[in-house]
C-alpha cells in the first residue's frame, strides 16, 4: 500500500467522523493542540 492511499484513507474517515456530528469534538481537540503549542513557546 502506497502512503498517498493510507493519507487519503485517514482524510477520508476524519471527513466521515465530522459529518456523523462529532465537530465539536474536534474543535476541542484542536483548541487542545493550540492550547499544547502555546505552552511550549
Amino acid at each position: 500500500m502506497s502512503p498517498f492511499y493510507q493519507t487519503y484513507r485517514i482524510r477520508f474517515v476524519i471527513k466521515d467522523i465530522m459529518q456523523i456530528g462529532t465537530r465539536q469534538a474536534t474543535v476541542l481537540a484542536y483548541g487542545a493542540n493550540k492550547l499544547k503549542l502555546l505552552a511550549v513557546f
